[in-house]
């Protein structure tokens, strides 16, 4: 037979007895604040990361652009900008030419980020 609960009140810690146990204080204004502010932190950090990243690849690629130009026997600027000259004045059939076309990944409007795979495993060997 169980005890009058009045002369037998529950205990006030009832996980000691098995019960579940109290959830945890409420965190501080303080607290609350810096938890927001390293999550803010840690955002901003991913975000910086991924631009540095994207600056890097797309270095890599001006890089290659250069050095695809240069194994055609001019500067780059040179280069392009006679192309762009002679394609406005209708005289440039060079695009027909697999030597002097450049590969699709070159042309402008390329977003390296589409293969960052790839980009991402020749920055690894262009610093290693």
């Amino acid at each position: 037979m169980t005890q009058n609960p009045r002369r037998n009140p529950p205990s006030l810690r009832p996980h000691r007895l098995g019960g579940p146990a109290p959830p945890p204080p409420e965190p501080t204004a303080a607290e609350r604040r810096a938890a927001a502010k390293a999550v803010r932190d840690a955002r901003q950090a991913e975000i910086e990361r991924e631009r540095a990243l994207k600056k890097r690849v797309v270095a890599l690629l001006e890089t290659r652009r250069a050095e695809f130009r240069r194994r055609r026997g001019s500067p780059p600027h040179v280069h392009w900008n006679f192309i762009e000259v002679l394609r406005a004045a209708g005289k440039w059939f060079g695009d027909d030419d697999p030597d002097w076309k450049l590969p699709s990944w070159m042309l402008r409007g390329y977003d390296p980020m589409a293969h960052r795979d790839y980009w991402l495993s020749q920055l690894g060997e262009a610093s290693g």
